[in-house]
């Protein structure tokens, strides 16, 4: 239960297939699973996928928790000791899928990504405080976000953007939940 109690926790509630008498090729559960960078990790499991799991799971819960925007999290951010966060491997995932479905422009948001991710290794492996992290992120990654959601803008206003398309799937997750992919960059903390 180490990871719980991490300054910084990433939250994922996966499904995960069970063996089950009355579903032969079994049944789904859910495994919320809790991961931090010094601390470990921990799952818990649920049979079903209600917001009844992540909330007991998280009900100790104190400090930053990164997540998608499952909506099992939202009682979870509405506590005033938690500080949530969005997970920008998530919103990265649905460009993947738009650039492997052909779309070539997803290509320019995840170079952008890209470029958000080595700054954050770079932090890492030079092991910067937490203000140190922070003046980082503010000349570095403050311009990068600013570029990316001009493009987001654009793009969702971009009527060549068919509207079920993967690119449009993808940018609306993003713009979705921009607020809360933003906030890593207002602090220095990382684990």
């Amino acid at each position: 239960m180490r990871a719980l109690s991490a300054h910084v926790l990433h939250c994922d509630d996966t499904g995960i297939c069970v063996l089950d008498r009355d579903h032969p090729k079994g049944s789904e559960a859910r495994s919320p699973l809790g991961t931090s960078a010094t601390r470990g990790a921990v799952y818990d499991y649920t049979p079903n996928w209600t917001k009844a799991g992540p909330v007991r799971f998280l009900a100790e819960r104190r400090g930053w928790l990164v997540a998608d925007g499952y909506a099992g999290f939202d009682e979870v951010f509405e506590r005033p000791e938690v500080r949530a966060a969005g997970c920008w491997a998530h919103a990265r995932r649905y460009f993947v899928e738009a650039l492997e479905s052909g779309d070539a422009r997803a290509s320019l948001a995840l170079r952008w990504m890209q470029a958000l991710f080595a700054v954050e290794r770079r932090a890492s492996d030079d092991g910067l405080n937490a203000d140190d992290c922070l003046a980082l992120r503010r000349s570095e990654s403050v311009p990068l976000i600013h570029g990316l959601g001009q493009w987001l803008a654009a793009t969702a206003n971009d009527e060549s953007v068919e509207p079920k398309s993967p690119l449009r799937q993808a940018v609306g997750y993003t713009l979705g939940r921009w607020p809360a992919l933003l906030r890593f960059s207002k602090t220095g903390a990382s684990r």
